[in-house]
């Protein structure tokens, strides 16, 4: 058992094992490793728009906005990267579908400009004039480090596009009002 805790966190060390049998054989092996003690970050923020609120911790947006955050592996030592970062959507319920990836297998890249120093950022587009984006969506980060760990961040945001329907039934057109204040209905 060999004792850790002095090792650089994210340092890349070599152990050196000799054997040696009562017969005087002997072999020798090494093995190379990286200290990764620290679990990932990962934090997930819709930006805000002109009329965008939260509730609720649910994110109301009208508009085309971005969702930014924290993907590294620098909990105990800056500037570490993370292994692998995947953002996933899902809308109204449905299966999640990965929509932006630095595990090139996925084939959603996240961008040249997107992943800098541990930080990323996803620009989501909006069908404002067809409304066709109206919806629950739930946005899941999920942040790997080197040792296979990963830690998860999510953000539940409601596109909603389309303005409330307004009737009022009562007054009735025309209807004379006889009194100081009415309800409209």
């Amino acid at each position: 058992v060999q004792d850790l805790t002095g090792l650089t966190e994210g340092t890349l060390y070599t152990a050196h094992l000799e054997v040696t049998d009562n017969a005087g054989n002997s072999e020798t092996a090494n093995r190379t490793f990286k200290v990764d003690r620290a679990v990932p970050r990962a934090t997930i923020t819709p930006a805000a728009t002109t009329h965008g609120f939260t509730d609720s911790s649910v994110y109301y947006r009208e508009t085309a906005f971005s969702l930014s955050g924290i993907c590294d592996d620098a909990t105990l030592s800056t500037g570490r990267k993370a292994t692998s970062v995947v953002l996933s959507r899902s809308k109204d319920g449905a299966a999640a579908t990965k929509i932006a990836s630095t595990v090139v297998a996925d084939g959603v890249p996240f961008g040249t400009d997107v992943i800098s120093a541990q930080t990323w950022n996803f620009a989501q587009t909006v069908d404002v004039a067809g409304h066709g984006d109206d919806g629950l969506y739930v946005y899941t980060l999920v942040v790997t480090d080197d040792a296979g760990r990963s830690t998860t961040a999510t953000a539940t945001v409601r596109i909603d596009t389309s303005a409330p329907t307004t009737i009022v039934t009562s007054p009735t057109a025309g209807e004379a009002v006889g009194v100081a204040t009415y309800t409209l209905q």
